[in-house]
């Protein structure tokens, strides 16, 4: 049945909807209005009740979908065969136990037959096998199936059993599997994957279930009771989407909210108002890809007189007030494939500007202006995310940075979902843009998607035949000693070739009210897939 909406819906379908609808209606004054003895049943007010503000717009919530991907919603909600522990770990979610065998080849998974999903139902590897149906089905629009060229065969062995046979090793396949949401197959089996089935009806086996959404911008949830890693604290979690993150911070200050990732220009107001902030650890890097496919970027001078016109130091200071570092290769401190070698201070304008003179273009000779080469202005179209603070500020900093080497950048401030609809396709009409992703788990995958020819966030139309093999090589090296010398390689290579310039290493800030405990102590990929740890965050007896 769909979630209740908070108005302009209808209620059909018997007693147990009216049920759910009533018991979904909260008490706040101001949002909605009180309907009956029922609703008392929903908390009223901490420490029953917790209000997370969550910083991006869910454009959906299966994220086996492109379009959607993870988020703080569907964190909340669904499970994953493994995920990363609060160190960047891979660990055990919906799995008991599993071998690997025949040297890196076999996976053999012995799934937990303690899951439950939301509306009952005993989770078994129906569902696993419907999911891997779906995500390599040619019609499901995603991009998680990078590893089906690597896969002989996946096969359900059993109710509660599962195998995974590769063509050859793959280092990365474990992390892979944290990035796939398993699915309900009684629920979707006979559902259009693409389209709002899932939106309208989300379960899943994470630790609270969705029972009310007011117009994308609130999520109401009540505890999964039967919740396989521990019954949560909170009875109810409440999602409230705050974009801006002026707005988000004011919202923790106030005591609107309880949690929430807030950027450094909030972290001494937030202190002074009695909020506790989390400075935490990342495996996150921030970078700028650049668009191969316009003239200018096609010559690799170009490309690298960017980069070295880049002082990622005033980046840090400013973008990141320090909490962080400057980034230069794509592999994190965080990982352990990082090499200190990989991340050498690279910021050298005046070669730049003489990379620039040798690609023909020129500064004017009287009066200023930017570098012309037969008489087009060099001009860089840069997309940015107006409401996030780093990628804005970022922005700023390297804009200037340029406009001093005589490179006009042009600064097209957009909203998040217009952000993200450029970002992945940047087409003929924009040069680059400021990103963040994730490179803490397994270097191979972070580094396979972005810089293979055939990499899902390769969108700069970046192709090397030679990083290619060496790519896949590194992915087979079992030994990490080994595979850690060609990660080296690769990223001499892409640093030569200038095509996805990284720029920052950030820390992640965490704002909480002083009485939340349980978030003290976490290296992060991606803050927006924080609350699939919702289970551990306890209330404080004063």
């Amino acid at each position: 049945m769909p979630v209740p909406k908070a108005a302009g819906c209808s209620h059909e379908g018997g007693l147990a909807l009216a049920i759910l609808a009533l018991l979904s209606l909260p008490l706040s004054a101001g949002l909605f209005s009180p309907a009956s003895d029922a609703a008392a049943q929903i908390p009223a007010e901490w420490p029953r009740r917790m209000v997370y503000a969550a910083g991006i717009v869910p454009r959906g919530l299966n994220p086996l979908l492109d379009r959607s991907g993870w988020n703080e919603v569907s964190s909340l909600i669904l499970g994953r065969l493994f995920r990363p522990d609060h160190q960047g770990n891979i660990v055990r979610d919906l799995v008991e136990t599993y071998t690997i065998r025949d040297e890196g080849r076999i996976y053999e998974l012995n799934l937990r037959q303690d899951v439950f999903w939301h509306d009952g139902t005993p989770f078994t590897a129906d569902d696993v096998f419907f999911t891997w149906q779906k995500l390599f089905d040619v019609d499901t629009q995603t991009s998680l199936d990078l590893n089906q060229a690597a896969l002989n065969s996946h096969r359900q062995t059993g109710k509660y059993t599962y195998e995974f046979e590769l063509k050859s090793p793959d280092t990365g396949f474990l992390a892979a599997l944290t990035e796939i949401p398993i699915l309900p197959a009684h629920r979707l089996k006979y559902a259009d994957i693409n389209g709002d089935a899932f939106d309208q009806a989300p379960i899943g086996t994470g630790p609270y279930r969705l029972v009310m959404r007011k117009d994308e911008r609130e999520f109401r949830f009540l505890r999964h009771e039967k919740y396989h890693l521990g019954r949560p604290a909170f009875e109810e979690l409440v999602i409230q989407v705050i974009a801006d993150d002026d707005e988000r911070a004011r919202a923790v200050a106030s005591g609107a909210a309880d949690l929430a990732h807030v950027k450094p220009p909030h972290v001494e107001m937030l202190r002074s108002r009695g909020a506790r902030v989390y400075r935490m650890r990342t495996g996150a890097w921030r970078g700028m890809p650049l668009n191969l496919t316009r003239t200018a970027l096609a010559d690799l001078r170009v490309r690298q007189a960017i980069d070295l016109a880049i002082d990622r130091e005033v980046i840090v200071r400013e973008a990141l007030a320090g909490y962080g570092s400057a980034g230069y290769s794509p592999i994190p401190p965080a990982s352990w494939a990082f090499r200190a070698e990989m991340n050498l201070r690279r910021y050298d304008p005046e070669q730049a500007a003489r990379l620039l003179n040798a690609a023909g273009w020129r500064l004017p000779e009287v009066g200023n202006g930017p570098r012309r080469k037969n008489g087009a202005a060099l001009t860089l179209e840069l997309i940015v995310w107006k409401d996030e603070f780093f990628r804005r500020t970022a922005a700023q900093a390297i804009a200037r940075q340029l406009e001093e080497l005589g490179i006009s950048v042009k600064l097209h401030l957009v909203d998040g979902p217009t952000y993200n609809r450029l970002a992945e396709n940047m087409g003929a009409d924009y040069d680059a843009y400021i990103g963040g992703w994730g490179g803490l788990l397994d270097p191979g995958d972070n580094l396979y998607k972005k810089y293979h020819s055939k990499g899902s966030q390769n969108r700069n139309s970046y192709s090397n035949r030679e990083l290619d093999k060496l790519l896949v090589e590194a992915r087979r090296t079992t030994n990490r000693e080994k595979a850690a010398a060609l990660y080296e390689r690769i990223v001499r290579q892409i640093t030569s070739d200038a095509v996805f310039l990284p720029l920052a290493y950030p820390d992640y800030l965490f704002a909480a009210r002083a009485d939340l405990a349980g978030i003290e102590d976490y290296t992060l990929d991606s803050w927006y897939e924080f609350t699939k740890y919702a289970a551990e965050w306890t209330p404080v007896k004063r």
